[in-house]
This record gives structure tokens, sequence and C-alpha cells, in this order.
């Protein structure tokens, strides 16, 4: 995998090396010391676009937590990707919150991590034509 390059603050990533990434496929991303459960799931969309999305139950505050990675083709070198996260949070408190300080939070890392990605992108574009 390559997405250590990208995504920053995670100690490690767990999975099966000889199973392709589908749906239901878990993996657990190691953060601070602490295991968070993924599961691969999919949502509907429009033909034509890939949808790539995780679910945990394991995120602090937050029953379920769900990020997906909607790609949409575009001329033949680029692509759009566009980036959803949904939560449901464990009590009508947290809620509150969550939209008071965790919608910030979670907009910055999003930010970061498509940051990043575009990053390595461009850097292995770099490389390949060198």
């Amino acid at each position: 995998t390559y997405r250590h390059h990208w995504v920053k603050g995670v100690d490690k990533f767990e999975y099966n090396t000889n199973e392709v990434n589908r749906l239901g496929t878990e993996h657990v991303c190691v953060i601070n010391g602490k295991q968070l459960n993924f599961v691969t799931v999919t949502m509907n969309s429009e033909p034509g676009k890939f949808v790539h999305g995780e679910l945990t139950p394991d995120a602090p505050f937050i029953k379920e937590f769900y990020q997906f990675y909607i790609i949409t083709p575009g001329t033949a070198t680029q692509c759009n990707l566009r980036l959803e996260m949904y939560w449901e949070t464990k009590s009508i408190f947290i809620k509150i919150m969550s939209y008071l300080l965790l919608n910030r939070a979670v907009k910055k890392n999003a930010s970061n991590v498509v940051s990043g990605l575009m990053q390595f992108v461009t850097q292995s574009r770099e490389t390949e034509m060198n």
C-alpha cells in the first residue's frame, strides 16, 4: 500500500497483503497506539463514478464514521476527487459538540489528506518522467 505516503499521523496500517481490497474488506489503522477497525463500504453513485468508502465504529465519541472517496473521470490524464465524510454520534450532547468542534477538525484532517495525496501523485509523476 502507498497510503502511508499521504496519510500522516498513522502509526501503522494492518491489512492482509494477499487480499484485494473490495467491499467488506477489513483493515486496522493504529493512531497514537489506538486501533481503529475499518471495513470497506460503498454508496450509490452516478454511473461512471468510482466510490471507495470506509466505515469505522471505533472513532472516539462517534458511533459510526464513514468516509467516501468519489472519483469522477475527467480527461485522459486527469480525474476529479471528492471526499465525503459522515458520522453518527453516541449522544445528543456529542452531536451538538460535533457541529461546534468536530466539523472543523474533520475538515482540516480531510484537507491534509487530500493535499498529501496530491503531493504524492505529483511527486510520483515527476519521478516517472525522469
